[in-house]
């Protein structure tokens, strides 16, 4: 299996994001094998035939909480060659093939129909059942009545063994990464050329893989996964970098031409959009915006200056019932969005997380470095953003902020922080340096996302691009996508394998 590349979290600001891990590490452990039950005991299944009817019981203890469980049977059999519902000699009538709910993988559903994507499911168990380099490792996580799990020889103790997984060569792979124990998650799937990318609606995650054995490089998508919308260029704060050049002269975007603009996404099957501005949540039609993309199966995510707008009650409930994230970009609103996040995080509210959003470059390393603290004090996930020398960003003389990238390579203090293509392009080589994983950047704008102003009606690869070209509303993505050739990388670069 090839891996292009990787995104933790939403999309909330103009430009990617790109998810920046810190010294992450993960390990396999051992096992022995199983026939059509794979729940406590210990297994190890090494030949096609038992990972197939691993895989048949894993389809079917995921089918069968939606359907019959002969209806469940029949789709997993087409697409293993094994029948789940088979009895071995002196079996119970009803004793059925299943898969410990702990390690029940939530497989994706089809973009715009919400049921199984039955392509990805055949091509999953096809690679997994034909590779012999996969093996797959079960047991439980849970000590025995005498303390005991799994007696290892070669270290004269007992251990406990991790939950089931897909190992390549000693390295978990996507049957680790796919969700579990979840019923029918909000996990989606669009097949591009020899690529699969994967969404999760809930958290945000996705992730680019192909099962072929050479796959084709995906430079670029044919449709875009991310759209950036600008849906209002009125901002009434006046802050003298904005590279966007908003003021309070500024006009907002038709609604008709959203809509239609939402429609567009979900015909080309884009995931997500983030919605910016000027000051996004002043459009005076921001409710029927977010409704406008979540009708359509596009998750609206978006930037805004400050939280002000949770004092308006219209546009607070709007968010908690269409959004899945948002980002601030105010030094001064840390402790208002991690209160937020935490009503959310302990149910006492209903709405998507924030992200605190800071604009590096913009303000003094003193402010920078107290709103870092206090978003590391309190847990505020964070995201910076390169300076953009655009609109009053052309006039503003930026702040040196070389600084930060010592600040944010502390992994015990962040593990993870996100940062958008600039960020990404001023920083790559530091950051690979640092052991940080090409997979989570990828730092062309307009191979994969776009932009779309859908108050003057241009669109191109960015927002802070002076390369804007005039769109239709009905159908913004004819030109896409936008990245030069000159940004083409190399196949080798592209491909960037993982595994064998």
């Amino acid at each position: 299996m090839h891996i292009s590349s990787v995104r933790l979290g939403h999309a909330n600001n103009s430009s990617s994001t790109h998810s920046i891990l810190l010294n992450s590490k993960s390990r396999a452990r051992a096992s022995e094998s199983g026939d059509f039950q794979y729940g406590w005991d210990w297994f190890h299944l090494t030949t096609k035939d038992d990972k197939e009817k691993y895989l048949s019981a894993l389809i079917f203890s995921t089918l069968s909480r939606e359907m019959a469980g002969e209806h469940a049977a029949v789709v997993a059999q087409s697409l293993t060659g094994k029948n789940p519902m088979d009895r071995r000699e002196g079996e119970k009538d009803d004793l059925y093939a299943y898969v410990d709910h702990q390690s029940v993988n939530a497989f994706p559903l089809e973009f715009g129909r919400e049921q199984y994507d039955a392509r990805f499911m055949k091509e999953f168990v096809d690679h997994i059942a034909n590779t012999p380099e996969i093996t797959i490792k079960g047991g439980n996580d849970n000590s025995s009545e005498d303390g005991s799990d799994e007696y290892d020889e070669k270290e004269g103790e007992f251990r406990k063994c991790a939950p089931k997984r897909e190992i390549v060569n000693g390295t978990p792979s996507l049957l680790n990464d796919l969700p579990r124990d979840c019923g029918k998650i909000k996990l989606f799937s669009r097949k591009d050329g020899d690529w699969w990318i994967l969404y999760n609606k809930d958290s945000g995650a996705k992730i680019r893989v192909s099962f072929a054995k050479r796959p084709a490089p995906y430079g670029r998508a044919s449709k875009p996964e991310l759209v950036d919308v600008k849906i209002t260029d009125y901002c009434p704060y006046g802050c003298k970098f904005c590279y966007q050049d908003s003021t309070e002269k500024g006009k907002h975007a038709k609604l008709d031409a959203i809509q239609s603009i939402a429609y567009a996404c979900h015909s080309a099957k884009v995931f997500e959009v983030a919605l910016g501005g000027g000051e996004t949540t002043q459009h005076p039609d921001f409710k029927r915006v977010l409704e406008a993309f979540s009708c359509m199966g596009v998750t609206p995510n978006f930037t805004t200056f400050n939280m002000t707008w949770t004092e308006d009650d219209e546009k607070r409930k709007a968010v908690q019932k269409y959004c899945r994230s948002f980002a601030v970009s105010s030094l001064h609103e840390v402790k208002r969005l991690a209160f937020w996040n935490d009503e959310c995080y302990r149910g006492a509210r209903k709405g998507p997380q924030g992200t605190l959003q800071i604009p590096l470059g913009c303000y003094d390393e003193k402010s920078i470095r107290k709103a870092l603290d206090a978003a590391a004090a309190l847990h505020l996930p964070v995201t910076l953003l390169g300076f953009k020398d655009h609109g009053r960003g052309e006039s503003f003389r930026a702040k040196d902020y070389a600084w930060i990238i010592d600040v944010m390579s502390d992994a015990d203090r962040w593990g993870a922080f996100g940062a958008d293509s600039v960020f990404v392009e001023q920083f790559k080589e530091v950051l690979k340096e640092r052991g940080v994983s090409e997979k989570l950047m990828v730092n062309r704008e307009g191979a994969y996302s776009c932009y779309v102003d859908a108050v003057a009606l241009k669109g191109g690869a960015s927002s802070y691009t002076k390369d804007l070209h005039p769109v239709d509303a009905s159908k913004p993505f004819e030109k896409f996508p936008y990245a030069s050739a000159c940004d083409e990388l190399s196949a080798e670069a592209q491909r960037l394998d993982l595994g064998y």
